[in-house]
C-alpha cells in the first residue's frame, strides 16, 4: 500500500476507483464506501485508492490517529491512500478546483462516495455537484446509501457521541465491524 501526505500527488497510470470522504473512525459506513471502491477498482484492474483527511477537517477531537487510520484503511484491500493534513491553505480550496487537482493527479476510472458527501471550501461541494462534474467528463460515480443500526444512519458524530459518553465496548464495536 502506497500512502501520501501530500493533498495532489500524481499517481502514475491513475486508479480504478477512487473513494472520497473524510473516514474519521473508519466506522461500518465507511467501510462500505471503501469495499466498494475496492470492487470497482478490482473490475478496472486498477488499484483502489481513498482520499481522506488525515484527522477531521471540523474542530472535533480525531476518533484515530492518522497511522491507525491508515492501517485499518489498508485492511479493507486498498492500494493507495492519500491523507493530507486539513491546512488552511487546503481547506480554501474551492470544490471546482478540488475536483480538477484531485482528478488531474489520480486520474480514477470511477469514483465513489458515501450519500452525504461534501467537499470543497466551507463544504460547498455535494453529491450532486460531484455527479454534474464527473459526468461532463465521463467519470462515472457510485454513490452509498446510508448504512443503518437499529434505523438511524450510521456517522462519525453519533460514533463519537458514544464514545465520549461511555458507552459499552459492545456498542462501540457494532459500528466498527467490518465486513
Amino acid at each position: 500500500m502506497e500512502l501520501y501526505r501530500e493533498p495532489f500527488p500524481h499517481i502514475a497510470g491513475g486508479v480504478g476507483a477512487l473513494a472520497l470522504g473524510t473516514f474519521d473512525g473508519v466506522h461500518i459506513g465507511h467501510a462500505a464506501v471503501i469495499s466498494r471502491a475496492v470492487s470497482e477498482a478490482a473490475e478496472n484492474g486498477a488499484p483502489a485508492a481513498v482520499w481522506c483527511f488525515s484527522s477531521p477537517p471540523r474542530a472535533v477531537r480525531p476518533l484515530m490517529a492518522p497511522e491507525e487510520k491508515a492501517d485499518v484503511i489498508g485492511t479493507l484491500g486498498v492500494g493507495v491512500i492519500v491523507m493530507p493534513p486539513p491546512t488552511e491553505e487546503l481547506l480554501a480550496v474551492g470544490p471546482d478546483e478540488f475536483l480538477e487537482r484531485l482528478l488531474s493527479a489520480t486520474s480514477p476510472r470511477r469514483v465513489v462516495v458515501g450519500y452525504n458527501y461534501t467537499y470543497g471550501s466551507r463544504a460547498a461541494g455535494n453529491v450532486g455537484t460531484l455527479r454534474s462534474y464527473l459526468s461532463a467528463r465521463g467519470i462515472p460515480l457510485t454513490v452509498i446509501p446510508p448504512v443503518t443500526l437499529g434505523g438511524e444512519p450510521v456517522s462519525s458524530s453519533e460514533l463519537r457521541r458514544l464514545v465520549e459518553s461511555g458507552e459499552s465496548r459492545e456498542s462501540i464495536e457494532k459500528y466498527l465491524r467490518r465486513g
